[in-house]
């Protein structure tokens, strides 16, 4: 996937226009695991180690999925600890979510290790009584022992004081991205020959394709 900007008709590919818009925690771990990935897979579980994740172990989880709808966590820094009140691992991935968001969240989280896929939530827990407090997730595949995808690294970053526990989110947007497809910068850019025209003089992105969007 690559995005043209309005302003000056430049093309960004997906890995830049993510930079921008990540939390810099999630996007140190982006580049973490990137760094790790071999022949255009994911990297496997014990490719992770901690003593190159020293700034981020705080927000870093590992999950696993032992089948299909049942994806837990097999560990989980201070971060994750302090939304919920309580030590985090084994539990069920969607015990960080409202009821509302369940069924969304497991059916975006099936496709990061059927597809497999990256996946980003930007989130925001809100419940009454609570102070308001915003979110990004990161979900990345990972290989486990028998080389199948069964594992995932994620991390978490929060804007807000954390306020009464256990915070559980919603879900205001999520994005799966496959996970070699962003395109070169100097690749041509088909069926998009003209930079789209400003309005009011306010840059903009345009999509040019691929990636799935879930408001």
């Amino acid at each position: 996937m690559a995005y043209r900007t309005a302003k000056s008709g430049e093309i960004i590919t997906l890995s830049q226009h993510e930079d921008a818009m990540m939390h810099p925690v999630l996007s140190q771990a982006l580049h973490h695991w990137e760094a790790l990935c071999e022949a255009q897979t994911p990297p496997s579980r014990c490719a992770i180690d901690p003593r190159d994740l020293s700034g981020l172990l705080s927000n870093i989880f590992i999950l696993e999925r032992s089948r299909p709808g049942t994806v837990r966590m097999r560990l989980g820094g201070m971060h994750l600890a302090d939304l919920m009140g309580m030590e985090v691992r084994g539990l069920p991935m969607r015990a960080f979510f409202e009821l509302s968001e369940r069924t969304r969240l497991m059916s975006d989280l099936e496709q990061v290790f059927s597809r497999p896929a990256k996946l980003m939530l930007h989130l925001a827990s809100d419940m009454q009584g609570q102070t308001p407090l915003e979110g990004q997730m990161l979900i990345l595949p990972l290989k486990g022992p028998t080389d199948d995808i069964d594992r995932a690294f994620g991390v978490i970053a929060t804007q807000g004081p954390l306020g009464l526990r256990p915070r559980r989110f919603r879900i205001k947007r999520s994005k799966i991205s496959p996970l070699f497809a962003d395109i070169a910068a100097n690749s041509p850019v088909q069926q998009n020959p003209k930079p789209p025209r400003l309005e009011g003089g306010r840059p903009h992105l345009t999509l040019i394709n691929g990636g799935v969007d879930q408001a």
